[in-house]
């Protein structure tokens, strides 16, 4: 079986910046790994839902099915299994997860401090591992490192602990760069040296802050006068800036 690759393109600096990130990710979809569940965390902004994204592509592209994906944020997990509660379909609730052959959950500390969902989805997990489900999870921190005892279920942290945990890394230095330059030029921005360097060192390492900033800088330029955007337009844009 040709072995799954994620389409990693020359703007995919997320991918690029994390090669053990998508390294974990392969080996999860390809079975090549020792266990069946994997953790990537970071705060917002870094690129998760950017991975998680360019592996359903790749599943797809794969011959994988779309029903044999079941992709859903934490929240939604939690609504739904509490209306499956209520209405006494826990087993309908189960079966959409259990029939699946990758399931990835988004945003898992909304898990935190409802023990209820804990054990849920731990029991789900010891399911996974003896249907061959891969589930591929993220988290706004890392979930070994929660201080408060209370916040989640000790034996959830030991399933947790068993699998692959990845840090995923904003975009610094080299990456940085190659992402404001990726995304200008697809915007058709022109900045030059100078802009550049000012947008990168008054930014912080966050995907979503430098979109932000670009996306500002693009609507100026769109409605200015055409030319080629200037410090001097920077420090209307964005006052509070060190020039």
């Amino acid at each position: 079986m040709k072995k799954i690759r994620l389409p990693i393109g020359n703007l995919s600096t997320v991918a690029i910046g994390n090669p053990h990130a998508v390294q974990a990710i392969e080996k999860l979809i390809n079975a090549l790994s020792e266990d069946n569940v994997l953790c990537i965390y970071g705060p917002c902004g870094v690129g998760k839902t950017h991975l998680i994204e360019l592996t359903k592509v790749a599943l797809l592209e794969s011959g994988v099915l779309e029903n044999e994906i079941v992709h859903i944020d934490a929240e939604e997990w939690i609504r739904r299994m509490v209306a499956a509660l209520k209405r006494n379909r826990m087993s309908e609730f189960k079966v959409e997860f259990d029939a699946a052959k990758y399931v990835i959950i988004e945003d898992i500390q909304y898990y935190f401090y409802k023990s209820r969902s804990q054990e849920e989805f731990l029991q789900f997990v010891k399911r996974a591992k003896r249907l061959n489900i891969s589930i591929i999870v993220t988290s706004s921190s890392n979930p070994l490192e929660q201080c408060d005892t209370a916040a989640i279920n000790e034996h959830l942290i030991s399933r947790l602990c068993s699998g692959v945990l990845v840090h995923l890394m904003g975009p610094v230095g080299d990456i940085k760069k190659k992402f404001i330059v990726g995304y200008a030029k697809e915007q058709s921005l022109m900045l030059n040296e100078l802009t550049l360097n000012c947008i990168y060192y008054n930014t912080n390492d966050n995907y979503f802050e430098l979109m932000g900033v670009l996306n500002t800088i693009n609507f100026h330029y769109s409605i200015g006068s055409g030319v080629d955007i200037t410090i001097s337009d920077l420090r209307v844009l964005f006052p509070g800036w060190c020039f």
